[in-house]
Order: structure tokens, then sequence, then C-alpha cells
């Protein structure tokens, strides 16, 4: 445990010393895989192994109406608490984020259900499969995560949600540990049924990733 944390810190330390300039060239010059993740914000994954261990990504954030929107749009608006399976460490570099944790329990009056997920990078979906019925979610802790807050580490299995708290687009450097430790959970409603596809769109908001990359 003691030394799954201190690996953890290293990486936070890592993305603690990384600018926006700096990002900027890695987006110019290294191989990416850019796609909307179903939560409505683009991800773009970044080929090269820059961190032992670790796969690098940067995460563009729409406005937070237009992220809720784009939930709606994508059926995703009632799958917002969820979990890794992996350890996963993340620095705003611009705008803010609003991260919330939660506590699930069993709850017999609850129409919702844990459900565990598979991504599929080569088809593009997520699959969520009903695991556990009747669970219900309360929130912990809630905080917003701006440029001057640092890296934060999100745990696995540590239930929560990564919303934008901007009217304007924000931008976040994220790694995560290449070894699953557990199986990533969405808290979603039973009504969905016991299997669930979640689609990944191709992005279209690469022309606002530049702009934002033009003040580095």
């Amino acid at each position: 445990m003691y030394e799954e944390q201190l690996k953890t810190e290293i990486v936070a330390n890592w993305l603690n010393q990384k600018l926006l300039a700096e990002v900027a060239e890695w987006l110019r010059s290294e191989q990416t895989t850019a796609y909307e993740h179903p939560y409505g914000f683009t991800v773009i994954r970044i080929h090269r192994n820059l961190l032992s261990g670790w796969q690098v990504r940067v995460h563009l954030w729409p406005p937070k109406p237009e992220q809720e929107e784009r939930q709606r749009r994508n059926a995703t608006d009632e799958q917002q608490v969820h979990s890794h399976g992996w350890h996963l460490c993340s620095v705003v570099l611009c705008g803010a984020l609003e991260e919330v944790s939660f506590r699930v329990v069993d709850d017999e009056t609850s129409e919702q259900g844990l459900y565990l997920v598979v991504s599929d990078y080569a088809t593009g979906f997520s699959r969520l499969r009903l695991h556990r019925s009747n669970v219900s979610a309360y929130e912990t802790e809630r905080s917003v995560r701006s440029a001057s807050s640092g890296a934060y580490i999100i745990s696995p299995s540590m239930h929560h949600t990564s919303m934008s708290a901007e009217v304007s687009w924000s931008l976040s450097l994220v790694a995560t540990a290449l070894a699953n430790d557990v199986e990533s959970t969405v808290i979603a409603p039973l009504s969905l049924g016991p299997t669930v596809l979640n689609a990944r769109r191709c992005t279209e908001d690469l022309t606002q990733l530049y702009d934002l990359l033009r003040q580095a």
C-alpha cells in the first residue's frame, strides 16, 4: 500500500512540473488519438511512453452547460458516479474542474445498480454490465480544482464525478496507471437493463484545443 502511494505521489509531482507550453509541444509533435468521451469531454491520448508504467493524456473540457448537454445527448447524464480500476493523477492546466466524491451503499429501495465497465478501444465502445442491484451513492466531498490547486490523485474504487466548473473551456493533464488493480464501475439506473453500450464519438473540439494552446 505504501509503495503504491509513493508511486502516485511521484507521478503527481511529475505532473506539477509540466507547463502548458510543454504539453502544447507534445500535442504538436507526438502521435495522438483523440475522441469525445461519453461524459462529454475530449480525450487526447499521447502514444509515446512519457512516464514508465503510466499512460499520459490531455482532457479538454467544454463549458459546463455544453458538457451537460452532451451527456443528455449521449444518454450518460444519469451515469456520472463512477470509479476507475487504476490509479489516476490529474492536474488542471487552465480553467477549473469540479470533483465530487461519493460513498456507495446497498439500498433495497434504490432503483440504481452498480455496473462493471469494460472499455474496448478497437470498437469505440465501453460496455456496462450489471453487477449489483439496489445501491445508492451519497456525496461525501466536493471541491473545485484549478491551475493553482496542484495535482490530485483518484484511487481505484473511489466513486466520484468530474465536471467542468467553468463557462469557458478547461484543460487538464492526466496520467493513468497501466496496471488495473480492480474493475471500473458506474452507478446507473436499473431501467437501462443488464447491459449498456456507451459510444465514443469523433471529437469536434480540436479547434478549441488549438486556441487554448496558443496561450502557451
